[in-house]
């Protein structure tokens, strides 16, 4: 009898432990994602205060220094993307394969790189924009190939549900 009690008491004290440790991988999971998305709202941001800057100007070299705002807007993402994922709470994710949130990254990243192309149609410079753009989208979609949550590939596709 006293064995079944501190087996029990045993497993009731461990219990909390394993809870904890996958609320706190989900709470990483979740602190990163809020960090990236930070990371993409001043990335937009950045591009829009060019696009502010050089409609301002208007002269005729407001194509090119358009090209160098937006040159410094990705040099700055890259390198806040590079640290957000190089610290905690990104570092210590442990990703398991997951095809339906491989599925959902992909979608994000499709999103993403439309509503990147909407934002060139304004923009006095549009084909590097569009560029600039592709290259993104290209760059991450590479990611996501070699990403762990894709391990296993993507969700597979169903049809639409007829009503």
């Amino acid at each position: 009898m006293m064995h079944r009690v501190k087996n029990l008491t045993l497993m009731l004290a461990t219990l909390p432990v394993l809870f904890g440790a996958a609320a706190q991988a989900k709470t990483n999971l979740l602190k990163c994602q809020a960090k990236t998305l930070r990371c993409e709202s001043r990335f937009y941001q950045c591009l829009s205060r060019c696009d502010r800057w050089t409609t301002a100007r208007g002269d005729k070299l407001a194509g090119d220094a358009q090209a160098k705002c937006d040159a410094k807007c990705d040099t700055a993402y890259s390198r806040q993307m590079a640290r957000i994922e190089s610290r905690p709470p990104c570092q210590d994710v442990v990703i398991t394969p997951d095809p339906m949130m491989c599925e959902a990254l992909y979608l994000n990243t499709e999103v993403r790189f439309k509503i990147c192309q909407a934002s060139c149609a304004d923009r006095s410079n549009s084909s590097t924009c569009l560029t600039s753009c592709t290259t993104r989208h290209d760059t991450t979609l590479d990611q996501l190939n070699v990403n762990p949550v894709c391990k296993e590939g993507r969700a597979p596709q169903t049809a639409p549900v007829q009503n």
